[in-house]
C-alpha cells in the first residue's frame, strides 16, 4: 500500500477542522456588525445631545433681561478706589470727593516688660465695654445696646490674660499683643464705622483701672491709636456714608469701593459687550448644533431618522416665525440649511440704537422669546425622559445584552472549538501513525528474485 493513500486523508481531516473553526465561529462576526452599528448610533445621539446641552448653556443668559441691561463704571482716578455699575445705572459723569475712610477705634496700653507679668495683685476685677457712637469727636452711647463686662483675675491678671478673655467674650472686640523695643502692649480694636465706638471702666484693682480704663476724649489709661468713623463720599453735593469702605448709597445701582481720599470724576455708560458676546455664543452653539443634526440626519448610523429631522425644524423655528426685515436688522440671517449668519456690525448698531427691542425679541415675560423657545426645547430634550435620551438609553441596554450574549456564545464556541480540535489532533495522531507504520513495513520487507532454470537442473 502506497504512503500517499495515507497523507490524503491526514490533508482532508486538516480541511475539515478548518472549515468546521470557521463555522464555529462565523456567528461572532455577525454578532460584533450589530454591536459596531449600537456603538455607533450611541456616539451619534451623544453627540446632538451635547450640542443641545451647549445650546441650552448659551440661551440660559438670554433669558435674563440683565443681560440686556448693563452699564460700566470708571473712576478718573483709580488710585482713590472702584467703581461697579449694576443693571438700571442711569449713564453720565459725575464730580465725587472721596473725604475719608472707614476707620475703626483701636486702643493700645503703655508698654510692659512682658505680656505674661502680672498687673495688680490678681483680685477680681471687672471691665465693663459700653458702645456708641464718635460724632464730631464726642462719644455718645448707644442705650440700644446693653454694655458688657468681662471678669479678670489671677492668673488672667496679664496682658496675654487679658487678650484671652477679651476676644473669649464675643463681643464684637479683638484684642492682641504687639511688642517694640520699650517693651509689649495690649491692642484693643472695634469694628469699624463711627457707631462702633466704645469707652472701658474698670472697677477692682486700681492697677488694672490705672492700665486698662478708657474714656473718649480723655489721655489717662489706654490711649487711643486710631477713632470709630465712617467712610464719606460726597456726589454731585449729595453725601453718602458707610461703616466700612464700600458705599452702595451714593447713585442708584452704583457701588464705590474706597481706597484713598481725594477728588476725582465718576463716569457711568452703556455697556453692551456681554449682551453681544452672549448673542455671538448663543449664534455659535446654535449653528454648532444644527450642523450635527444635519449630519446626522443625511449621513451616519442616523442618516433619514425623521426624529432629528423635527428636532433641527424645531430649533429652526422660532427664528423661521420671525420678519426677515426685523432679523436682518439686528445683523441675522437664515440659512436653507437651518443655520444661521450673524453680522456682527450691524448687531453692534442694533445693541446701541434700541437695546430694549433686542431684548423682547429674545426674552419676555409670556416666554415666546427666541431664547426663552429654544432654553425650553434643549432643557426637554435634554432631560432624562427625552426622546433621544430613551433612544440612547434602549440602545445602551441592547448593547449590554448583546455584549453578554457574545459572551456566552463564545464560551459554547470555545467548548466547541476545544473538542473538535482534541477530536482532530486524535485522528491526526492516528493517521500519522497508521502511515509510519506502513513506511515500517514498505521499508522492512524485500521481494524474493525467481531462479533461473539452468540453475534449478544443476
Amino acid at each position: 500500500m502506497s504512503i500517499n493513500a495515507f497523507s490524503a486523508p491526514v490533508s482532508n481531516a486538516n480541511g475539515i477542522f478548518s472549515q468546521n473553526r470557521y463555522n464555529t465561529f462565523q456567528p461572532l462576526e455577525s454578532l460584533s456588525n450589530i454591536q459596531s452599528s449600537y456603538s455607533t448610533e450611541i456616539s451619534s445621539i451623544s453627540q446632538i445631545l451635547s450640542s443641545l446641552t451647549n445650546l441650552n448653556s448659551a440661551a440660559l443668559p438670554l433669558t435674563n433681561t440683565s443681560t440686556f441691561s448693563l452699564a460700566s463704571a470708571s473712576l478718573e482716578n483709580p488710585e482713590l478706589g472702584n467703581a461697579y455699575a449694576q443693571s438700571g445705572a442711569n449713564p453720565g459723569t459725575s464730580a465725587i470727593t472721596f473725604s475719608s475712610l472707614a476707620s475703626k477705634q483701636t486702643l493700645t496700653t503703655a508698654s510692659v516688660t512682658s505680656a505674661d507679668n502680672s498687673i495688680g495683685l490678681g483680685s477680681p476685677t471687672a471691665l465693663t465695654f459700653t458702645f456708641g457712637s464718635m460724632i464730631n469727636n464726642q462719644f455718645t452711647p448707644d442705650t440700644a445696646r446693653a454694655p458688657r463686662s468681662i471678669l479678670i483675675q489671677s492668673p488672667d491678671n496679664s496682658l496675654n490674660g487679658v487678650a484671652s478673655r477679651i476676644n473669649n467674650a464675643n463681643i464684637g472686640l479683638t484684642a492682641s499683643i504687639t511688642g517694640n523695643a520699650a517693651g509689649q502692649s495690649l491692642l484693643i480694636s472695634g469694628k469699624s464705622g463711627a457707631e462702633n465706638a466704645f469707652s472701658i471702666s474698670v472697677s477692682g484693682d486700681p492697677t488694672m483701672a490705672t492700665l486698662l480704663s478708657y474714656t473718649p476724649g480723655s489721655l489717662q489709661g489706654l490711649m487711643p491709636l486710631s477713632q470709630a468713623g465712617d467712610a464719606s463720599a460726597k456726589i454731585n453735593n449729595r453725601t453718602a456714608i458707610s461703616s466700612n469702605n464700600t458705599i452702595i448709597n451714593a447713585l442708584p445701582e452704583v457701588k464705590l469701593d474706597l481706597t484713598a481720599t481725594g477728588q476725582t470724576t465718576l463716569t457711568i455708560s452703556d455697556d453692551s459687550t456681554q449682551t453681544k458676546l452672549a448673542i455671538t455664543n448663543f449664534i455659535t452653539q446654535y449653528n454648532a448644533a444644527q450642523n450635527i443634526l444635519n449630519t446626522a440626519f443625511s449621513s451616519g448610523a442616523l442618516e433619514g431618522n425623521s426624529y432629528v429631522k423635527s428636532l433641527a425644524s424645531a430649533l429652526a423655528n422660532p427664528f423661521s416665525k420671525i420678519n426677515t426685515g426685523l432679523l436682518n436688522s439686528i445683523g441675522l440671517s437664515m440659512n436653507p440649511d437651518g443655520t444661521l449668519t450673524l453680522n456682527s456690525s450691524q448687531l453692534n448698531k442694533a445693541l446701541i440704537a434700541n437695546n430694549k427691542a433686542i431684548k423682547l425679541l429674545f426674552t419676555s415675560s409670556n416666554g415666546q422669546g427666541i431664547a426663552d423657545q429654544i432654553s425650553a426645547l434643549t432643557y426637554s430634550n435634554d432631560s432624562s425622559s427625552s426622546s433621544l435620551n430613551q433612544i440612547s438609553q434602549g440602545l445602551a441596554a441592547a448593547l449590554t445584552g448583546a455584549l453578554d450574549f457574545e459572551t456566552g456564545l463564545l464560551g459554547t464556541l470555545n467548548n466547541s472549538y476545544n473538542w473538535m480540535y482534541s477530536q482532530y489532533s486524535s485522528l491526526s495522531q492516528l493517521l500519522n501513525n497508521i502511515a509510519s507504520t506502513v513506511t515500517f513495513f514498505s521499508n522492512s520487507v524485500t521481494p524474493q528474485q525467481p531462479v533461473p532454470i539452468h540453475q534449478k537442473i544443476l
